[in-house]
């Protein structure tokens, strides 16, 4: 199920294209023409009907009737013109209002219809975004504080200033990416991007593939043993490592190896996937006899050597001239 299931109205279909960047995403489909057209019905049948001139109100002129006492001569005359008159109002407000529908649900079916392509092209505009902020985030380094910029200098403000910008970018596209997510996507698929342990807006699946290593345990749940937090890195306990949301948080994302993305759902549930499998082997080896545990420990720890990438043969010769020359004897 999806957040929507009925094509909404059409103020809410103008303000989906109205983000600059889901627009630019839109545009990238090649389908700007025929949603063009569409919204353009759609727009005139709503002009139209907010210009419709009802009937005359039958009930006010029998209350005139009744007030003057005197039933007019022309009384049958005027009840077939107004029966028409009304007829007419009714026959052309459904119409209408039917058209307006229906050019509304063409551009509602454009919009949603490609939600992995959309996804992909704001993907595309966030990487570029922290491609050019990434020599600005690495000016400011770990500097966190508005005093410290100015002290630092010309170029730290500078990079602030970039930084400043691209942040409101990066919202931009944020923005646009949960209207996507929240018309397109999943409703389950996207709260399981989020956790109850966590209400930073930042802390969630869909804005960075690696999470669980920048905030190592910000799923933790309470009464777990100390030993299910694993791996170097902030203590969940002690609060979010990143600043408040602004222009230093981008940087620190930046400077700290954040892996940006925009995910499609296929993405995501990927990355959920191998997270339950990643914590079901962590909570097979805790609880498991110790003898267990050791044969498990040293298989990972094979698997992982497996992983590394082979020495080639300039590195191998290095390596032997070096034990050579920490080696008595072997010098000569």
């Amino acid at each position: 199920m999806t957040m929507r299931d009925t094509v909404p109205a059409l103020g809410h279909i103008r303000r989906m294209r109205e983000n600059p960047a889901l627009n630019a995403a839109f545009a990238a489909l090649g389908a700007d023409d025929e949603y063009t057209r569409a919204f353009r019905v759609a727009e005139q049948a709503e002009q139209r009907l907010r210009a419709l001139t009802p009937a005359p109100n039958y009930s006010d002129a029998v209350a005139d009737i009744l007030d003057a006492g005197q039933l007019p001569a022309d009384f049958g005359e005027w009840l077939r013109e107004h029966n028409t008159a009304q007829g007419r109002y009714d026959a052309e407000r459904q119409a209408l209002t039917n058209l307006r529908t229906d050019a509304a649900a063409r551009c509602w079916a454009i919009l949603t219809a490609n939600p992995g392509r959309l996804l992909t092209n704001l993907h595309q505009q966030l990487t570029a975004l922290i491609d050019q902020a990434s020599a600005s985030a690495a000016v400011l380094g770990d500097i966190t504080d508005a005093e410290d910029i100015v002290r630092a200098g010309h170029d730290a403000v500078q990079a602030f200033g970039a930084l400043d910008q691209a942040h409101g970018k990066y919202i931009e596209i944020r923005s646009a990416q949960q209207k996507v997510m929240r018309e397109c996507v999943d409703d389950i698929l996207v709260r399981n991007c989020r956790s109850d342990q966590c209400n930073d807006k930042a802390a969630t699946d869909a804005y960075f593939a690696n999470l669980d290593e920048l905030y190592p345990g910000w799923r933790r749940r309470p009464g777990q043993p100390d030993r299910q937090y694993l791996g170097a890195g902030p203590d969940p306990r002690d609060g979010v490592p990143w600043p408040q949301d602004g222009p230093m948080q981008l940087a620190w994302f930046i400077n700290h190896g954040a892996e940006f993305w925009v995910p499609t759902p296929a993405q995501l549930e990927e990355l959920h996937k191998q997270r339950r499998e990643r914590n079901y082997a962590i909570e097979r080896e805790r609880t498991a006899p110790d003898y267990v545990r050791d044969r498990m420990r040293k298989e990972r720890e094979t698997g992982e050597q497996a992983k590394r990438p082979r020495p080639g043969p300039e590195q191998l010769r290095r390596a032997n001239v070096q034990r050579r020359m920490s080696t008595p004897g072997l010098v000569g």
